[in-house]
């Protein structure tokens, strides 16, 4: 009995790191398929900063600029990724931080995007504001002058 309960034990050990090991796997790769879609993600936000940045100046372009390091460098990583082997468990493990890492630095620039967007949507509401007030001014005193 002792045998075959150790004979089970081994087994189930080696299915324990085998599930184990499916687990890091999917890990590492959801990591990097989701900087993928981070990537598909963004390539529009990059071309409506691109456009904006000639209209509206420098801190636009910097975002750019900033923003296509990030990408530039999130692709290098993401075409390297499948070429690594097994065998290369801290290479993979560099890579994974570096993802992790452009990961973070992208959202806080995506951040940013929307404040930006968010900005430009507050400035053409003011503008249409302030145009329907100049109409409605107009109106009334339209509305004004027929009744003296």
């Amino acid at each position: 009995m002792p045998i075959g309960e150790l004979a089970i034990g081994a087994v189930l050990g080696v299915g324990a790191q085998a599930i184990y090991d499916r687990f890091r796997k999917a890990r590492d790769i959801s990591f990097v398929h989701r900087l993928c879609a981070t990537i598909l993600s963004i390539e529009p936000f990059l071309v409506q900063i691109d456009k904006r940045s000639k209209v509206e100046g420098s801190p636009l372009r910097e975002v750019n600029e900033r923003l296509t390091c990030f990408l530039e460098l999130a692709y290098v990583l993401v075409e390297a990724y499948p070429k690594l082997r097994r065998r290369q468990v801290l290479r993979k493990y560099r890579y994974i931080k570096a993802i992790e890492t452009i990961e973070l630095a992208l959202r806080s620039i995506i951040v940013v995007d929307f404040q930006v967007d968010q900005w430009d949507d507050i400035k053409e509401i003011k503008a249409k504001i302030s145009e329907m007030d100049t109409k409605l001014a107009e109106v009334i005193s339209a509305c004004s002058k027929i009744r003296t």
